[in-house]
């Protein structure tokens, strides 16, 4: 994928995105939190997605932790 470029989703570009989709699904490690902090403002925008009837999902390559292990941080994160 040479050559492409990511763009930040603002004003009008954010509905319609988030109107085309019912799920999101996250990476923890360095999207989420990095090591034992939250990445500011992750548990906001994970909040509102399910406040908005998106069904959130966690991804992990980090096979270290249980899932209760993964709860139990993402809960003291506000998540």
């Amino acid at each position: 994928m040479s050559g492409s470029k990511c763009t930040r989703l603002t004003g009008a570009l954010v509905k319609p995105v988030l109107d085309s989709v019912d799920s999101v699904l996250f990476d923890c490690d360095g999207v989420i939190w990095r090591g034992d902090q939250a990445i500011p403002g992750a548990s906001r925008v994970i909040n509102l997605l399910k406040e908005s009837g998106k069904k959130v999902f966690f991804v992990t390559n980090n096979s270290t932790k249980t899932r209760k292990m993964y709860v139990e941080k993402m809960t003291l994160m506000g998540i």
